[in-house]
């Protein structure tokens, strides 16, 4: 005689985990393609923000010898530029942003890290440097090597 072996099913606690766990990775997949297609908006938040904040913290905490107004106009044309710029340029503003994280960590803006600042906002929009009259100085920093080409 044959016998029938009945053959194991899984429990209903277990099929609702499966699904529950298949429901969440599907909005995990979604969630990253929909954040992959809008990276260049969302590129522009982060760094509209992350200049704001620095605005914020220039003017409450600078240190003596910072040029504020410089620093101000600067910042001003950079996020103009920065929300009217049709295409944002992903991978400099990463840049822009990994560069800035340093200089944002003391939560106090020294004279050098306003210059690297705004020259770090001129690498992106060179043009700025033009229409807020930048000083070479800011731009090209002494050489401290001191040597002579």
């Amino acid at each position: 005689m044959v016998e029938q072996v009945e053959k194991k099913r899984m429990s209903k606690g277990c099929l609702v985990g499966l699904i529950v766990a298949g429901a969440l990775l599907l909005l995990v997949i979604i969630g990253g393609i929909t954040c992959w297609m809008n990276r260049g908006e969302l590129v522009r938040y982060g760094a509209v923000t992350m200049v704001q904040s620095v605005k914020t913290m220039t003017a409450t905490n600078s240190a003596e010898g910072v040029d504020t107004v410089m620093v101000f106009a600067v910042m001003d044309a950079f996020v103009n530029k920065l929300q009217n710029d049709d295409e944002v340029k992903v991978d400099e503003i990463g840049k822009f942003m990994q560069a800035l994280q340093p200089i944002v960590a003391d939560e106090k803006i020294n004279d050098d890290e306003a210059k690297q600042f705004i020259s770090l906002m001129v690498e992106i929009y060179p043009d700025l440097a033009v229409e807020i009259e930048v000083p070479d100085s800011i731009l090209a920093p002494e050489d401290s090597t001191g040597f002579e080409w």
